[in-house]
């Protein structure tokens, strides 16, 4: 399995433990928000095989509105609750979500594929990445490291050239490759082009596969073109996964 586990394996129960104390509510200049680790339709987040990774979310859950027990029985699908209804609850409409669904995960579960969680870099919500601190970025970046290190996907779907670049740069910074210009070159040079077949780049045993950016400059390089990229993208990650 891609990104080495710890020593031991860890248990259900001590993961949920885990995420628990890592959405507790944490202090913003404009109020506090509970962290959101991932979204997801998948009810086993911790067996998920494919991992689509954005940057940060833009909108926040505010403990006052969502109940910080209703957010992580969300997280997991139980108690009637689930990331979708809280996250619509929360007032959740960005462009960037209504992209992912359309262009990733729908495709995907079209081909059998469900298993998949939605998670960013910085897993602290702020209206632009820029907006976040050194703290609330080292805070953030903490959960997905614990994720993609427990869990351990065997695909990474990165959107836009700042991901790429930030998770280049969290590979060097979290594992034995120190070339983060070598990296991040060879991730960069995988975007594709209108008539491209899919390709991914290994990284520690996992298959990552790159995509342009899907809302604002980034989509305008292949917005007329992405559907049926996406579509050839599904297909690679379905066949991959086999």
């Amino acid at each position: 399995r891609p990104y080495e586990k710890e020593n031991r394996a860890m248990d259900s129960k001590e993961f949920e433990n885990t995420i628990w104390e890592m959405i507790q509510p944490m202090d913003r200049e404009n109020g506090q928000q509970l962290p959101r680790p991932w979204f997801t339709a998948f009810e086993d987040p911790q067996k998920a095989r494919v991992f689509v990774v954005g940057a940060n979310q833009k909108n926040g859950y505010d403990p006052s509105e969502i109940d910080v027990m209703r957010h992580f029985n969300g997280l997991f699908s139980r108690e009637g609750e689930t990331c979708r209804g809280i996250y619509e609850e929360a007032g959740g409409r960005s462009k960037t979500r209504a992209q992912i669904d359309n262009l990733i995960t729908r495709k995907l579960s079209n081909c059998g594929v469900n298993d998949v969680l939605e998670t960013n870099l910085v897993c602290r919500s702020s209206r632009q990445f820029s907006d976040l601190d050194a703290t609330e970025r080292d805070q953030g970046s903490e959960i997905f490291s614990f994720l993609i290190k427990t869990i351990s996907p065997e695909i990474v779907i990165l959107f836009g050239k700042g991901v790429i670049k930030g998770f280049a740069r969290w590979v060097t910074r979290s594992t034995a490759d120190s070339d983060y210009r070598g990296l991040s070159e060879r991730l960069i040079h995988a975007l594709p082009d209108e008539d491209s077949e899919p390709r991914f780049i290994h990284v520690n045993g996992a298959a990552v596969f790159c995509i342009r950016g899907l809302v604002q400059a980034g989509w305008t390089e292949w917005d007329t073109w992405a559907h049926a990229y996406t579509d050839r993208l599904a297909d690679a990650v379905c066949e991959t996964l086999k």
